[in-house]
Order: C-alpha cells, then sequence, then structure tokens
C-alpha cells in the first residue's frame, strides 16, 4: 500500500496548532487518543482524504513525529510543534485569527515557546507584516528609556575607579579555547531545549515580586527580539530591500542599548546599597581587611560586574546581527546612528566578521573614549576577549596589546608557528 505523502503528513501537524494556539497551554500535556482521532477526521473532512486513518496514525509514529505512550500521545520533540506552528502560520498568515495570534505571540516572546516559534517563522517567511509586527514590538521594549551612549550615561560607574584596571590577556591556543567555547554553547542549546517551557503564568500576590518578573521577561523579551531580527536579516540579506535591513540593524542595535541603559538604570537607583552590601558579604569573609579597602574593593566588583553586563550586550548584539554579507548596511547605518555606544558594537561585529582584524577602527575608539574609565575598560576587555577566542598574527597583538594597555605573557608576545598568521 502506498505511503501517505509527507506533504500531507506536515499538513495535518499543522491542525495541531488550532488546539494548543492558546497563551496559556502547556506543549508537554500530552494528546488523548480521542484526540487524535477526532482531530484525524476533522482532517479528512477537511481535505476530502480517502484511506485508513488509523494507518495515517501509525505512520506519523514512524516518521517520528508523533509519540505513541499507549493511552495518550505527544510530539516526539519539541521542535516539531514548534515548525508546525510556524508553518500553519506562514500559510494562513493573512486570516484575521492568525493574525491575532501572530501578534499575541509575538507581544509575549519572554515564553521559549513562543519564541521559537517566531524563529522558525522567520525562517519560513519574509511577510512583511510579519517583519512589522516584530519591528513594532521590539520598539515597545524600554520605550522610555534612551539607548545607552557609554558616555553620560556611565558617568555614576566612572566615579567608582580612579583609573583604568590593569587588562591581562592570558597565553594559550585561541583556535581550541575557541573550539571548546563553541561546544559549550551547544551544551547550553541542547538544554534549553530538552527543558521545560515556562510560561510565566503563574499568580504571583506580591506587587515587588510581579514588578521583578515584569523586568525579567522584559529583558528576555528584548533579547529575543535581538536575535529574531538578526536571523531575518541573515536569512534575507540577499532578498531585503537595503532600507528594511538598515530598519532592522538600528532597531536590533537600539533594543539591546535601551535594555543596557535601563538595567544601568536600576544600577544607579541602588548603587550606594550595592557597595554596602558588597563591603559587608567582604567584611564577613576577610575581617582583616580594613573598612576602607572593604569600601574601595566593593566599588571595584561593581564596576566588573557592570563591565561584563555591558561587554555581553554588546557580544550579543553582534551575534545577533553579525555578518560580513551585511557590511555595507553597518556603514549605512553609521551615518544615521553613531556615537560611543554604536561604535563599540561596530567595532564587535567586524572583529567577529572581518577576515582582518579592524586595528584602526579599534585605535579609533580608543580616541574616542577618552578620560572614559568605564569606556576605555570595556575596550580593552572587548579586544582582550577576542584574542583570547580568535586566532590574529601575534604582530597585531603585541602592536594593538601596547596601545590598549593590554599586558600579554612572553609567550603570547613571542608568538608561536601555529599563530604566525598574515592581517
Amino acid at each position: 500500500m502506498k505511503s501517505i505523502d509527507e506533504t500531507t503528513k506536515h499538513r495535518y501537524g499543522t491542525v495541531n496548532f488550532e488546539r494548543r494556539k492558546h497563551p496559556r497551554v502547556n506543549i508537554d500535556l500530552p494528546v488523548e487518543y480521542y484526540q487524535v482521532d477526532s482531530t484525524t477526521h476533522h482532517h479528512w473532512d477537511k481535505f476530502r482524504l480517502t484511506g485508513p486513518k488509523d494507518r495515517f496514525t501509525r505512520e506519523l509514529i514512524q516518521s517520528r513525529i508523533l509519540d505513541d505512550h499507549g493511552a495518550v500521545y505527544s510530539f516526539k520533540y519539541k521542535y516539531l510543534y514548534y515548525y508546525f506552528v510556524a508553518r500553519y502560520m506562514r500559510d494562513n498568515i493573512s486570516e484575521s485569527d492568525v493574525t491575532e495570534t501572530l501578534k499575541n505571540i509575538i507581544t509575549n516572546l519572554h515564553r521559549e515557546d513562543f519564541a521559537n516559534i517566531i524563529i522558525f517563522l522567520s525562517y519560513l517567511s519574509r511577510d512583511r507584516n510579519l517583519i512589522d509586527n516584530i519591528l513594532s514590538t521590539a520598539r515597545q521594549i524600554f520605550p522610555e528609556t534612551p539607548p545607552c551612549n557609554l558616555e553620560d550615561h556611565v558617568d555614576f560607574l566612572n566615579r567608582l575607579m580612579e583609573t583604568v584596571p590593569q587588562i591581562l590577556l592570558p597565553d594559550g591556543d585561541p583556535t581550541e579555547r575557541r573550539k571548546q567555547a563553541l561546544r559549550n554553547l551547544d551544551i547550553e542549546r541542547e538544554n534549553d531545549r530538552s527543558s521545560k517551557t515556562t510560561s510565566y503564568t503563574e499568580t504571583v500576590d506580591d506587587e515587588s515580586q510581579k514588578k521583578e518578573i515584569d523586568e525579567m521577561m522584559t529583558f528576555n523579551r528584548a533579547f529575543k527580539s535581538m536575535q529574531i531580527m538578526g536571523q531575518i536579516l541573515r536569512n534575507f540579506s540577499g532578498s531585503l530591500k537595503g532600507t528594511q535591513k538598515e530598519e532592522l540593524v538600528v532597531e536590533c542595535f537600539s533594543v539591546g542599548l535601551r535594555s543596557l541603559n535601563a538595567l544601568f538604570g536600576l544600577l544607579e537607583k541602588h548603587v550606594d546599597n550595592i557597595i554596602i552590601h558588597f563591603s559587608d558579604f567582604l567584611g564577613k569573609n576577610l575581617e582583616e581587611m580594613p573598612q576602607e579597602k572593604r569600601i574601595k574593593t566593593a566599588k571595584g566588583l561593581l564596576f566588573f560586574l557592570t563591565e561584563l553586563l555591558c561587554l555581553g550586550t554588546i557580544k550579543r548584539i553582534s551575534f545577533a546581527v553579525g555578518s560580513e554579507r551585511l557590511i555595507p548596511t553597518y556603514d549605512d547605518v553609521q551615518k544615521i546612528y553613531d556615537n560611543v555606544a554604536t561604535e563599540f558594537v561596530q567595532t564587535e561585529i567586524r572583529m567577529d566578521h572581518s577576515p582582518q582584524f579592524p586595528e584602526k577602527r579599534v585605535l579609533e575608539l580608543k580616541k574616542k573614549v577618552g578620560k572614559n574609565i568605564f569606556g576605555e575598560t570595556l575596550l580593552r576587555m572587548l579586544v582582550a576577549d577576542h584574542f583570547y577566542l580568535f586566532l590574529r598574527s601575534y604582530r597585531v597583538r603585541q602592536r594593538v596589546c601596547q596601545k590598549l594597555g593590554i599586558k600579554p605573557t612572553k609567550k603570547m608576545l613571542t608568538g608561536s608557528a601555529q599563530t604566525k598568521r598574515k592581517d
């Protein structure tokens, strides 16, 4: 007997969206037998199909689309659910109920299942309405907060340090370290895929706790929006118009930097309390440390933690939109959106996605940050992190490290046969 074609199986999978599209539905709930049977009957009637329905269910199981647990069924893998919903939306995107559901999903990207649906949809479709909805939602994230400029927005952090701290560059093989970093990233992604979906639908009575959860979800929405906008850019870099790509890059920069500034705003509001808390912690564990030194150490600790947060945000933006094919778009964006913060992002993108190290751009950025302690430290950390993971010629590393004040080890300065590559 002839097997049921793959298109029919795919189309069948999308009808599960009808019962699961409500935002409170948990995708991990199994599908009872009568529900699969009912769905099959509905599908047969809707598409006027022939043939035994039970065989169709068996083939779905054999195709590893469904899992048979006896009285109930479930999707074999979560990504199949995400794919089928995305495919259903792509094929019915003009229908009003799908449009409304799509808006709801995009508004709630803090939910892992919703974010993954949009990620699949952005692979399948470059519909202008989809892009507009994603842009519109991203612009509503911290709308009252200006994007961080890494100038006056970090004045309160500059007051924590008297001088630019020393940044060291360890020796070792950047290629091996990068491979290990990628392996760790793969493990992290696999853990995310296998983890339970969090819907944040539980009732929270405490208002302050509810506000904290809302803020956490907003930061998550920001990062998911960046990821999705970047994916659209990379997937359709050859078919999106220049103005569309420029719009997506600008908003990706903006939502990331607005989120960073929102975080800085929270830190600035509580900076004195944080320093006292860190100082008290040091006093409990290092009783012999004088009070004055504890305060100074606490300030340094807060300074470096915020540096790491800022470094992570810049790298997230670069990771989201970075592509060698989009270099002309970055040049267009720089003409209309250019400050110290965006220059950091532009520099990171080119460090990660250009065959040659952007030495001139890095040294020009050093001039821009001037006496900005936070900015100069960030630049040192950004470049040191790049040399730690990417193979560059020892001459370039020696020259750049010397000009930026990064202290490399002797082995890094002398180089080796393995690292002698022309930049």
